[in-house]
């Protein structure tokens, strides 16, 4: 089997098992920005699963480590605050 192939399986469990999305359901995937082929993927079996929109937050992991390392620690404790909000 094909490395694509794997990756199409492993989207498809993700969404069907994993998620479980449902008809009419959003989704928010949340992603590396180097795993752009797989978030698409995962964005076409959403869809075929019934998610009503899909939504792709790509993140740099090179650059969260930077703000890490070199943003203020007042700052820092800001921006984690402000994550929390938006995953609840």
């Amino acid at each position: 089997m094909k490395n694509i192939e794997k990756y199409q399986k492993l989207a498809q469990l993700i969404v069907k098992r994993g998620v479980n999305v449902q008809k009419g359901q959003p989704v928010l995937i949340r992603i590396a920005v180097d795993q752009y082929e797989f978030a698409r993927m995962l964005t076409k079996e959403a869809y075929k699963a019934g998610a009503s929109t899909v939504e792709i937050d790509y993140r740099d992991t090179n650059l969260v480590v930077c703000r890490s390392l070199y943003e203020d620690e007042e700052t820092l404790c800001k921006y984690k605050e402000m994550l929390k909000e938006d995953v609840i």
